[in-house]
C-alpha cells in the first residue's frame, strides 16, 4: 500500500538522487538530491516523523558532506528562513553526530558550537552553513529529503 501511494505521488526528471530521478510531489532538485522545505515549526522528532509521513525514504536532510551543507542552506535563502531542523542527531551517543540514515554527519559548526552538549542533541542549519546544536523539543522549520534510504530509528 505504502509504495503504491509512492508510486502515484512520483513524478518524473528529478535529477541525480542515487536510484531512478525521481523526486515526490512537492519536492525539489536542488543539488544531488530532492528536498523540500517545511516552514511548520515542530520538535525535531514530529519534523522527522512528517518527513517519514511523506513516502519511504523521506526524511529529515541528511548532510553528509560540505555540498549537502551548502545545497540545503541555499535552500532556506530561497524560501526566506533563517534556520532549520535537519537529519543530525548525538541523541544515541553524545558528541557522536549521525544523520537519521545512519551516517556519519558532516558538520560545519559556528563559533561556540556545539553549545550544550549534554542536553542539545539536534542540529540545525543556518542559511549561512553554519550548524548549531539545540534542544530537540524545540520548534523549528525543518528540511525534508526524499533518496529513498529509509531512516535508522536506532540513531534517534
Amino acid at each position: 500500500m505504502r509504495w503504491a501511494a509512492l508510486a502515484l505521488g512520483l513524478i518524473a526528471g528529478c535529477g541525480r538522487v542515487g536510484f531512478d530521478a525521481v523526486c515526490l510531489t512537492g519536492y525539489a532538485v536542488a543539488g544531488t538530491g530532492c528536498y523540500r522545505v517545511d516552514s511548520t515549526e515542530l520538535s525535531w522528532l514530529d519534523a522527522e516523523q512528517a518527513c517519514e509521513a511523506d513516502a519511504f525514504g523521506a526524511h529529515l536532510a541528511a548532510i553528509e558532506d560540505a555540498e549537502d551543507n551548502a545545497t540545503v542552506a541555499g535552500l532556506l535563502i530561497t524560501a526566506g528562513i533563517n534556520d532549520a531542523w535537519v537529519g543530525s542527531t548525538d541523541v544515541a551517543v553524545t558528541n557522536t553526530w549521525r544523520t537519521v540514515t545512519g551516517s556519519a554527519a558532516f558538520l560545519n559548526f559556528d563559533v561556540g558550537e556545539p553549545s550544550d552538549p549534554g542536553i542539545e542533541h539536534c542540529l540545525f542549519i543556518a542559511a549561512n552553513t553554519t550548524m548549531h546544536d539545540e534542544d530537540c523539543p524545540t520548534p523549528n522549520d525543518f528540511v525534508c529529503q526524499f533518496d529513498g534510504s529509509p531512516p535508522d530509528h536506532t540513531v534517534f
